[in-house]
């Protein structure tokens, strides 16, 4: 199965305003691209984005949603932290096993489970970015969280595990891809999304 860390905007990803690298080259080949959904496989023809002829409609719509739920959010700086209007796509397939390895050895590095006793002390846990989320905002906050069902995380929590994490025995090559697209997401300040 593939991953691919998509740096873009949450309503430009939910309305599959897009067409990826992978379905250029397969167009470029001749070839269709052929998606599996619980529907069934569907093509989707040359040149149409991802989320079909209505995802720029649908996406005009999603812009206002997105914003009030950044708005809502109970976290300094939330309200207006990227721009959900921005055209900016980034795409990084990146390899299964590497990113799954990673995100395991993120929750067992970075997650800090507090027993009876510290809890009583009030001693707080902490959890981990990396190992617990697939969506990734650039809002700095401590704790990760679910909204409708999605799990969220700081993108700057997590590019700090990336920065100080044990990553030894993954190999270079398949690491670089993963830094690259958390970069990307930083540098442009746009949520950075793990589609799987």
């Amino acid at each position: 199965m593939a991953v691919d860390l998509i740096v873009t905007s949450l309503s430009k990803y939910w309305s599959g305003d897009y067409i990826t690298p992978v379905m250029q080259d397969a167009w470029d080949i001749g070839a269709d691209y052929k998606v599996m959904t619980p529907q069934g496989v569907t093509t989707i023809p040359k040149g149409t984005r991802y989320g079909g002829e209505g995802a720029k409609d649908e996406r005009k719509e999603l812009v206002s949603f997105v914003n009030q739920i950044m708005e809502a959010l109970p976290f300094e700086g939330s309200s207006g932290a990227w721009n959900e209007e921005s055209e900016h796509f980034g795409f990084h397939r990146v390899d299964p096993d590497a990113f799954g390895e990673l995100t395991k050895r993120a929750d067992k590095q970075f997650t800090q489970k507090i027993g009876l006793i510290g809890r009583f002390k009030g001693r707080k846990g902490s959890v981990s970015h990396l190992g617990r989320a697939l969506i990734f905002i650039p809002i700095d906050f401590d704790t990760p969280f679910d909204l409708e069902g999605k799990a969220f995380a700081s993108l700057q929590g997590a590019k700090k595990e990336l920065d100080e994490g044990d990553w030894n025995g993954i190999p270079r090559e398949a690491l670089k891809p993963i830094l690259d697209a958390f970069s990307e997401a930083m540098s442009a300040k746009l949520p950075l999304v793990v589609d799987q």
